[in-house]
């Protein structure tokens, strides 16, 4: 049944390496919403200069585990998980972390480009100015020539820098949003389908950023283009109701997956 999909997907260039540093770690997650549970005992590693993909049907609770990694449900009324979540060795709910601070060690990307209703240079660079990590406008033009040329944008919009980020093209505003997002200069990147809402040119450039990373990005993206998974990817973590039932090199869940779920998943017999 998998010889098709084994000549059939592009795989990452590289491969998942267990031996690279954990950057992100749960253990023994539960997290509910009032008296209803959607994610059960989620233990991963998220591993550092890797891309990892989130994957499975719609509901299987893959969007809330990316927010508990930044505490995006911290103000959901009935929310509440129990576990751990270690970032860099450090407990994202510990008492210690400060919310504000601890989502700037995150960069977050939408489904849908939500930039700010300002310039563009504003956007790219007002993260790092709250947050102190850059000083004067030298300091701000440099670091937005800088994270507009990574996300490939400096050359479209170097003219017009003081012009509303709202008047970029969708393809173009989540780019800008992923540059805002790499200003902060993110321990982890979290991106929740970037290319669901854009056309496949403007999706296709968004792959050729990821990919372009290398090393020097860790990526949680969730997707549900297994075509995008695989060439993106060197770690799939598929979810089904809620719970984690394989998390491993994307080559082998793509060819060789273990679970029942996943094979019918693979399959198109769901989701």
């Amino acid at each position: 049944m998998f010889d098709r999909l084994e000549t059939g997907l592009s795989f990452s260039e590289t491969r998942h390496d267990p031996a690279r540093p954990v950057a992100l770690s749960c253990r023994n997650v539960d997290f509910r919403f009032g008296e209803k549970q959607v994610l059960f005992d989620v233990s991963l590693d998220i591993h550092r200069g890797e891309v990892t993909a989130f994957v499975g049907p719609s509901g299987c609770g893959k969007t809330t585990l990316l927010k508990c990694f930044n505490r995006m449900h911290d103000e959901t009324r009935g929310a509440a998980m129990t576990g751990r979540i270690m970032l860099g060795g450090e407990d994202v709910n510990g008492p210690e972390q400060e919310a504000c601070r601890l989502r700037s060690r995150f960069g977050w990307v939408a489904q849908r480009p939500n930039p700010f209703a300002m310039s563009i240079r504003d956007n790219v660079v007002w993260g790092a100015r709250i947050h102190n990590l850059v000083y004067g406008r030298k300091e701000e033009d440099a670091l937005a020539e800088r994270v507009l040329r990574e996300v490939g944008l400096w050359d479209e919009v170097k003219d017009r820098l003081g012009a509303s980020g709202l008047s970029l093209s969708g393809g173009q505003q989540q780019r800008l949003c992923i540059a805002r997002a790499l200003a902060l200069s993110p321990d982890i990147l979290l991106m929740d389908e970037p290319c669901s809402s854009i056309d496949p040119i403007g999706a296709a450039k968004i792959e050729e950023i990821i990919r372009g990373f290398g090393a020097r990005e860790t990526v949680v993206i969730i997707t549900h283009n297994m075509e995008q998974a695989a060439r993106l990817a060197q770690k799939i973590a598929f979810f089904h109701m809620g719970r984690l039932v394989e998390d491993r090199d994307s080559v082998e869940f793509f060819t060789r997956p273990e679970a029942p779920e996943a094979k019918a998943w693979l399959a198109g017999r769901f989701g």
